[in-house]
């Protein structure tokens, strides 16, 4: 149980029936109220936890199932929002949640349902505010319809009927109209709604100021892309001409490379031919060796003549001694 819990804090009505309860059961729900109240806008799931824990303790209070079910319906939880808001509108009488009924149906992807619920609504006295609200489910059901142009119909006719000093209701279907523009791709007029929304939000209870900048970016961006698309598309005007060519020129290519293995195949038939005109110079070349080694037999014939005309020089010799002796 949460301690340290101040239980003056809690309304008058709630601690007014909470009364019925024992003072230490009621000091326990009182401390799971608070807690549930405290985080419901900070920590949605652990608001849901005290509200689930003050409803354990006393559910028969309505305190305790309004606490869940709007900590059920803050948190997502929308089948146990659902059935805690039925409840409350069948324990206390009270219309005023049925606009949370058909939002629950709607998110549950019932739009029927929540279409009938707000039929359903319009035959019953409900508050301005109510209203307001039943209003922003109808067109959010009709856009789940994929009636787009009914919902943005009925957000233009309640915003052009609000007077200047509904401010809040004004922020509410502006915020609506101005998202459904965008979901349907006009831009522009979803940039000029949500910068009207803004002007009009001096509480900043919504983003719209944000929207405006992330709209306005997107704009840049999204201009961007058109002058790159633009670009690409004058890119293909070049590109498109020489692709029809190479298809013409690949029609030849066959040919010219049935070619080329021809020349290859002849090539390699005159490739002997300089081996064939190359022979005869290897085999010129030790003829032209040989003869200068024919050139070392006549020196011996040479040196033989040599000797015979010295022999016969010694002959001549030899036998002129002989005549002066004779003489």
């Amino acid at each position: 149980m949460p301690e340290g819990k101040d239980l003056s804090v809690l309304p008058l009505p709630v601690r007014a029936e909470m009364k019925s309860l024992p003072a230490d059961l009621a000091d326990q729900v009182g401390a799971h109220l608070i807690a549930a109240g405290e985080l419901i806008d900070i920590d949605p799931a652990q608001a849901l936890k005290h509200a689930r824990a003050a409803r354990r303790r006393a559910a028969r209070l309505t305190v305790t199932r309004e606490a869940l079910a709007e900590a059920a319906y803050a948190a997502g939880e929308w089948s146990t929002a659902l059935n805690e808001f039925r409840s409350l509108r069948r324990m206390t009488g009270d219309q005023m949640w049925l606009p949370m009924m058909a939002d629950c149906e709607r998110a549950l992807s019932r739009p029927q349902a929540a279409l009938r619920l707000v039929k359903e609504g319009a035959t019953l006295n409900l508050s301005p505010k109510d209203r307001i609200e039943l209003r922003l489910v109808e067109a959010g059901a009709r856009s789940d319809l994929g009636q787009q142009s009914e919902a943005l119909r009925l957000l233009r006719h309640t915003l052009s009927t609000l007077p200047a000093r509904a401010v809040g209701a004004r922020v509410r279907i502006g915020y609506a109209l101005a998202d459904q523009l965008l979901a349907t791709d006009e831009q522009d007029q979803a940039l000029e709604m949500f910068s009207q929304v803004a002007s009009w939000d001096t509480d900043h209870a919504t983003d719209a100021a944000e929207r405006v900048e992330q709209l306005n970016g997107f704009t840049l961006e999204l201009g961007e892309d058109d002058s790159d698309d633009e670009v690409v598309h004058a890119q293909p005007e070049p590109e498109s001409d020489p692709e029809p060519e190479p298809t013409s020129e690949l029609e030849p290519e066959p040919e010219s490379e049935s070619d080329p293995e021809a020349e290859a195949a002849s090539e390699p038939a005159p490739e002997p031919e300089p081996e064939a005109v190359s022979d005869p110079e290897p085999v010129s070349e030790p003829e032209a060796t040989s003869e200068p080694k024919a050139a070392p037999n006549p020196e011996p014939e040479a040196a033989d003549e040599l000797g015979d005309l010295l022999d016969f020089a010694r002959e001549t010799e030899g036998a002129a001694p002989q005549e002066d002796d004779r003489a």
